[in-house]
């Protein structure tokens, strides 16, 4: 397993255990906004596969920006922090993207 997807994966595990273990989760729950939508319809077409490189990392970044709006907007939203952690991973800026998991992660405790 590349390092891209086992950081992605890890990352994803975690968000989903401390979003079910947590007594705060209804206080820390996450906002699906208009941004955090389009991040997520854009970093699915660049993880289907379906793209070129070219395109999916133009795909990644629009995500990036998305999810950025968003967390301008509600910067304590885990929501848009973990997806602008996707966005990073694959846009192999690991050290971003592992920060910013841990963001996601630090607004649901």
């Amino acid at each position: 397993m590349n390092s891209r997807l086992r950081l992605l994966l890890a990352g994803a595990f975690a968000f989903a255990a401390v979003a079910s273990a947590s007594p705060a989760f209804a206080q820390a729950k996450p906002v699906d906004t208009k941004q955090t939508k389009q991040a997520k319809k854009q970093l699915d077409m660049a993880e289907a596969g379906l793209v070129d490189a070219d395109k999916a990392k133009a795909l990644y970044q629009e995500a990036l920006d998305s999810a950025n709006v968003a967390i301008q907007a509600k910067a304590d939203n885990p929501l848009a922090h973990f997806l602008a952690g996707r966005a990073l991973t694959g846009l192999k800026r690991y050290q971003e993207a592992d920060a910013a998991l841990d963001k996601a992660l630090e607004l649901r405790k």
